[in-house]
């Protein structure tokens, strides 16, 4: 991570470089490599003279297919204009972005994080959208003042939410009915603790707490003590006390045998939902997105049936939220910006262009496009929108965006849990290096060194 924030810092300094495109139709919908891509003119146009927009997201097969297929549509609808898609699992995302703003080689449209934009925006990578709304080109007038809001940085606007997310526990409904246990809406983390143990004892089956998830499930976990992860002086939040119970969580886990063994994760991802503990039974319940279940569900052995709550906690309403599930971002080095917002626009207000995405990266931003898809969704996509509308109910305000460094935090996280459930460290170990090291990253950060 450290690699991918020197990267970042690097984009501002070094020359421009040329864009990159494809080089035939054939590779055009593509899922291409940084390595592999031949350069296109400066006017970002193949050897058949169409202008070509790269287009970079993270995603899973569903997401895939959905999107290669409304940018085909557009393609249609626009002739001379063609995509390069760039498609990665979300971990190797952001190391090809942060080689690609070190070469000044951003794609023109990137589908962004929440918890990144601000580092992109400070260093100068993405372009304020402000301007094309002004001049109507891109139309926000359905979606709500504070979703527009969670794009801008410093008045400005450099993000386009594109679905509204929650935290989702996707469990398996059929081990849990085998050990009696039922569960609502919500569960408390002292009620997840004591059926995962109860779960283990009656059915062998174990229970993964995020892990690999760096600091998705921390973040949570200190919401729900009232505290935050990060401080807005530059340093963690909250107490060295706070993230030795956290680390205790896995540590006692495994010492009582309930929690999935990491050695399972040396050949399962932790970052692909099609690849999940849960679908192998190698953990009752998995800790993700609410814009993930559809790709969950379509990764489902017959043979089970699946449920969902929140996330553990124990006062759901101060740890619960809603957030951007991602946003559309244009680089300040496209060739093409106004085209390049003309397909943001298509995504976020297009019918016909919605009635394929279906919801599928959250609930939509705009009002009018989530009632119009609304009547053709299926089960799964109906149980995703009164999800999220439910938490909307139930919730406290979104933590400001991750500060500059927080991506080393998160493998910092990943490596020490590991560290702790492989039994090299204990929980007190851990948080005294977490709040050592955390602290001197976030410093480093703040002060532009």
């Amino acid at each position: 991570m450290l690699k991918r924030n020197l990267a970042i810092g690097m984009a501002i300094v070094l020359s421009a470089g040329s864009l990159f495109g494809c080089g035939s139709s054939e590779s055009n919908g593509g899922n291409t490599s940084a390595a592999d891509t031949p350069a296109v003119t400066e006017n970002a146009a193949d050897a058949s003279g169409d202008m070509v927009l790269r287009f970079s997201w993270w995603g899973n097969q569903v997401r895939n297919e959905k999107t290669d297929k409304v940018l085909k549509m557009y393609s249609e609808d626009n002739p001379g204009i063609s995509f390069q898609e760039e498609i990665n699992e979300f971990s190797s995302y952001w190391d090809r972005l942060a080689a690609q703003s070190a070469g000044n080689d951003l794609p023109d449209i990137i589908q962004m994080d929440y918890r990144y934009i601000d580092q992109y925006v400070s260093n100068g990578l993405l372009l304020d959208l402000t301007p094309y709304v002004e001049n109507g080109l891109l139309d926000l007038s359905n979606l709500a003042d504070s979703t527009v809001d969670s794009g801008k940085i410093g008045g400005k606007l450099y993000g386009i939410c594109n679905g509204l997310n929650a935290p989702m526990m996707i469990y398996n409904k059929t081990i849990t009915d085998n050990a009696g246990i039922e569960i609502g809406d919500e569960i408390t983390l002292d009620h997840y603790i004591e059926y995962s143990k109860l779960i283990y004892e009656k059915t062998g089956t174990p229970t993964n707490i995020a892990y690999g998830a760096g600091t998705k499930y921390l973040q949570y976990y200190m919401r729900d003590r009232g505290e935050k992860l990060y401080n807005n002086q530059g340093g963690l939040g909250g107490q060295e006390s706070t993230f030795a119970d956290f680390f205790r969580l896995y540590e006692n886990a495994i010492k009582e045998g309930w929690h999935t063994d990491p050695a399972a994760f040396v050949e399962i991802s932790t970052t692909s939902i099609e690849e999940d503990a849960i679908h192998s039974g190698k953990s009752w319940s998995t800790i993700v997105w609410s814009n993930q279940y559809a790709a969950a569900m379509n990764s489902k052995p017959e043979e089970y049936e699946y449920a969902v709550c929140t996330w553990p906690a124990n006062n759901i309403k101060q740890a619960d939220y809603t957030k951007p599930s991602q946003f559309f971002s244009v680089s300040s080095n496209s060739k093409n910006p106004e085209e390049a917002v003309k397909v943001i626009n298509y995504l976020t207000n297009s019918k016909e262009c919605n009635d394929v995405l279906l919801g599928e990266r959250g609930v939509p931003a705009s009002s009018v496009i989530a009632e119009a898809i609304t009547p053709k969704l299926g089960q799964d996509e109906q149980l995703v929108i009164e999800f999220v509308t439910k938490v909307s109910e139930n919730c406290s305000a979104l933590d400001p965006a991750d500060p500059v460094g927080s991506g080393e935090i998160t493998n910092l996280i990943d490596s020490l849990t590991e560290e702790v459930c492989y039994g090299s460290k204990t929980a007190d170990e851990a948080a005294a290096e977490f709040y050592e090291k955390g602290n001197a990253i976030l410093l480093k950060g703040y002060s532009g060194q």
